[in-house]
């Protein structure tokens, strides 16, 4: 209704859902958890051993996708991170319908895991990233076909100085983010998340050395360009690891 839509009652709003979410789960479900208190604590130590390295990604993470708008305003001008951020906007649904499919990837792979071990997984991660490469070359045309409506529509008319090849740069980011979020589920899937998590510093590490000071000379442009490099970065990464890990689990198996 109007005057009660706050954010403090959108976050109220989303608390009560998911609260009424997580309640019907329990009585859909009835866990006896209460029974066991030795399997609590076994399934607590579960969830640490693995969920840490997720928690622990968050800070190298923001550093990556974040840093920019830091040190935009001071070097370039607090207008040019107000740019990045609204061309990055125009990025958002395709970054984020990847990282929610990557989300339902990751149940799917480790189904593929439990079913024929690593090898049964390599169609699955085939198939997922040619769909999220596909679908980021579906909105690239689309964005960059539309582009002057959109900036006109969105912005009246504001940003379309970056309408050129910033656009381009920017329209590769659901590329570059597509390889390490399929990457990253796979890592989870064999129970890997450390090797997720250090993908992810090595990506922060990209975004400090040379994306703050591509972003200090180079403004949103700059930005741009570190942003794609640090994602490509962390899939190359990820993929490394992956690799890896599954030679060294099928030469372990062979002994």
């Amino acid at each position: 209704t109007a005057g009660h839509l706050t954010p403090a009652t959108s976050f109220l709003a989303m608390a009560g859902a998911s609260l009424g979410s997580c309640l019907l789960l329990l009585v859909l479900l009835r866990p006896t958890l209460a029974t066991d208190p030795f399997s609590i604590r076994a399934v607590a130590a579960d969830h640490w051993r693995y969920g840490k390295w997720g928690a622990a990604a968050a800070g190298p993470g923001w550093v990556t996708d974040n840093i920019y708008f830091l040190v935009l305003p001071p070097c370039v001008g607090l207008a040019q991170a107000g740019a990045l951020k609204a061309l990055l906007n125009l990025a958002m649904p395709a970054l984020q319908s990847i990282g929610a499919l990557g989300v339902l990837l990751l149940p799917v792979l480790v189904g593929d895991r439990d079913r024929g071990g690593p090898r049964a997984m390599r169609r699955t991660i085939k198939l997922s990233l040619a769909v999220f490469l596909a679908g980021s070359a579906c909105y690239l045309a689309l964005l960059w076909g539309f582009r002057l409506q959109i900036f006109h529509f969105l912005y009246a008319g504001k940003y379309t100085a970056y309408a050129s090849w910033p656009l381009l740069v920017l329209v590769l980011l659901p590329f570059a983010y597509s390889v390490p979020c399929v990457m990253g589920s796979a890592l989870g899937a064999l129970e890997l998340p450390d090797l997720g998590f250090w993908s992810c510093v090595g990506s922060a590490a990209v975004a400090l050395a040379f994306g703050i000071p591509l972003a200090s000379t180079l403004g949103v442009r700059g930005a741009l360009v570190a942003l794609v490099v640090s994602y490509v970065l962390m899939g190359v990464l990820m993929l490394f690891f992956l690799v890896r890990s599954v030679r060294w689990s099928m030469c372990a198996a062979r002994k």
